[in-house]
């Protein structure tokens, strides 16, 4: 199994599910954070649990997996190795926690399901603490304007710099900015924050429409560019909802009643730190810029913090008011 073309093929649904929990939740409004990695592995999970009807076929197909034992060895290989704590090495530490419970008076559990969760998944999303390659100088953070979708501004903390270690990509009406995240001793692994900033002030609903609607297959154009001024709000903030609704609006039919998620983020001077529970690779030509673009985040956009080499999206959300906590 190619865990790569795999998790490929599941990132597939990313921008459909992220649309689905903004219409579903209280996400049209508010900050969002929520972890495509956790939603996958606990739709792995109801497939492997076999319960009557059509859900494993609806999950295979919309995961676009040839089999649960598939879906399985994914999570399995993300678990152990994606997830993999580095702390000793210098790298990212990574905990994990997911839960599966079943009423007590609604069926058995076959011990063949018990191994399975024992095994392949075992881990769970407790804590990510990352560490920017530069941290941003706190004594550089100021105060500045941030504006809103209603139009107007509140004051917020910006961490500022000029660093040549990050890249930026620039897209039609948007830009990407990736902050790479210090790597362990002898660790294969890369992790990176993804900004996506739209040009306009008020852009950010178009540009995720665009990001949905866009095939999986088809490249968007774009092409590395410098950085000018850099300007990064500092934000804090915790997300939680019943993604139960926003599953069943793929077209899965789904045997639990209530699945339900949390994630929290932190970003400042320092680097990322992620927390969640539950019951696109960067494209675009390599060269010298004619010139120089700023990134000032200065109202609202997406990120995504993603480990390059198996492309699993560990969060994804947006920042519609970095002062909401």
């Amino acid at each position: 199994m190619d865990l790569q073309e795999s998790v490929r093929k599941q990132n597939g649904i990313l921008w459909r599910v992220y649309k689905h929990v903004i219409k579903t939740t209280a996400g049209k409004t508010s900050n969002l954070v929520f972890s495509p990695a956790l939603i996958n592995v606990i739709l792995s999970l109801i497939a492997a649990y076999k319960s009557p009807g059509a859900t494993e076929e609806q999950i295979l197909s919309l995961l676009k997996a040839s089999s649960t034992d598939e879906l399985n060895a994914v999570s399995s290989q993300i678990v152990t190795t994606v997830l993999a704590d580095s702390t000793a090495s210098g790298g990212p530490m990574i905990s994990t926690a997911n839960g599966f419970w079943i009423e007590k008076s609604l069926c058995c559990v076959e011990q063949s399901f018990e191994n399975l969760l024992e095994t392949s998944y075992k881990a769970a999303f407790k804590q990510v603490d990352f560490r920017t390659k530069v941290e941003f100088d706190p004594s550089l953070t100021k105060d500045s304007d941030f504006h809103l979708l209603d139009g107007t501004k509140v004051p917020v903390p910006f961490m500022s710099g000029d660093f040549f270690s990050y890249h930026l990509d620039v897209y039609p009406g948007f830009k990407v900015l990736s902050l790479s995240y210090r790597k362990g001793r002898c660790d294969g692994r890369t992790f990176s924050m993804q900004i996506y900033l739209p040009d306009e002030k008020d852009g950010l609903p178009a540009m995720l429409e665009m990001l949905a609607s866009t095939p999986e297959d088809e490249d968007t154009p774009s092409y590395r560019a410098d950085i000018g001024e850099l300007k990064i709000p500092r934000f804090k903030f915790g997300y939680h909802f019943e993604a139960t609704e926003a599953l069943k609006s793929l077209g899965l039919s789904l045997p639990l009643e209530r699945i339900f998620h949390k994630s929290c983020i932190q970003v400042d001077e320092v680097g990322t730190e992620a927390a969640a529970a539950a019951a696109d690779v960067r494209v675009g030509a390599c060269g010298p810029a004619e010139k120089k673009y700023d990134f000032v985040a200065d109202h609202p956009f997406l990120f995504l913090v993603k480990e390059w080499r198996s492309g699993v999206v560990l969060f994804l959300g947006q920042v519609l008011d970095p002062s909401m906590h």
